[in-house]
C-alpha cells in the first residue's frame, strides 16, 4: 500500500502534566514536546490529540502549543486516584473511551494507560522509586513500583532519557531491549545557551568533569 493510500495515524499525547498544578520538570518537558511537535506536524496528518485529565486545574492557556490551534484538546475531569487504580487493578477504563479512536498514545510521564488496541509509548525519566522508596508517595513512585513489573513488558516502546535509565530498566524489568530507545531531553535555546567564561576549564577539571558529558 502506498503512503498516499494509507490512513495516517491518529496520535494522542497524555498532556496531563502541563496542567497538574505548579508545573514540575515533567510538566515543562511535556510542554516543550508539544511546542516542538506543533512546529513539525505534517499538514496531511490528523490533528493530534492532547488529552488532559485535570479535575481541578484549568488548561494552560498561555502555552504556545495550545494557542496554535493545531491540537484537538480533550479535557476530562476524572479523579486521578481512581483512574490510576482502575488501570492498575482492573485494566479499565480504556483510554479510547476517554479520547476516542486512536492508533498510538505517548505518555511523557511514564504512566501506563489501559487501551483497547492503541500502541503505547512511554517516556521513562528515572527509577528513583527503586532506590529511595521511602521518599515516594502512593500515587507517584509507589504506583510505578507496583505497576511496572506487570505492565511495562507489554508496552510497545519506551523512550529513555539517558543510557543510565535504559540500563536501569533492563536491570530491574523483563523488557525487550529492542523496545528501549535513548532520546535525550531537548534544550530550550531561548532560555539556555552556552556562555563560556574564563576559568570554566579549571573548574571542570577540579570537579573531574570531562567530555563527553
Amino acid at each position: 500500500m502506498s503512503h498516499r493510500a494509507a490512513r495516517w495515524p491518529q496520535i494522542a499525547i497524555d498532556a496531563g502534566p502541563v496542567a497538574a498544578g505548579p508545573r514540575s520538570g515533567i510538566g515543562q518537558a511535556t510542554a516543550g514536546l508539544l511546542d516542538a511537535l506543533t512546529d513539525v506536524w505534517p499538514t496531511d496528518w490528523p490533528a493530534p490529540i492532547a488529552w488532559i485529565n485535570s479535575p481541578r486545574h484549568p488548561l494552560p492557556t498561555g502555552d504556545r502549543w495550545l494557542r496554535s490551534g493545531l491540537w484537538r484538546v480533550v479535557h476530562t475531569r476524572w479523579s486521578g486516584k481512581m483512574l490510576l487504580r482502575g488501570w492498575q487493578w482492573l485494566d479499565r477504563p480504556k483510554l479510547e473511551r476517554l479520547v476516542g479512536a486512536i492508533d498510538l498514545v505517548h505518555s511523557p510521564s511514564g504512566v501506563i494507560p489501559s487501551v483497547r488496541a492503541a500502541r503505547r509509548i512511554l517516556t521513562v525519566h528515572d527509577l528513583y522509586f527503586r532506590h529511595r522508596p521511602e521518599h515516594t508517595d502512593t500515587y507517584g513512585g509507589r504506583y510505578f513500583a507496583a505497576t511496572y513489573p506487570r505492565r511495562l513488558p507489554h508496552v510497545d516502546a519506551c523512550v529513555c532519557i539517558s543510557q543510565f535509565t535504559r540500563a536501569e530498566l533492563l536491570r530491574f524489568y523483563p523488557v525487550d531491549p529492542a523496545r528501549l530507545r535513548v532520546i535525550h531531553w531537548g534544550v530550550d535555546v531561548s532560555h539556555f545557551r552556552p556562555e563560556p567564561a574564563d576559568g570554566d576549564g579549571a573548574l571542570l577539571a577540579s570537579l573531574g568533569v570531562r567530555r563527553p558529558y
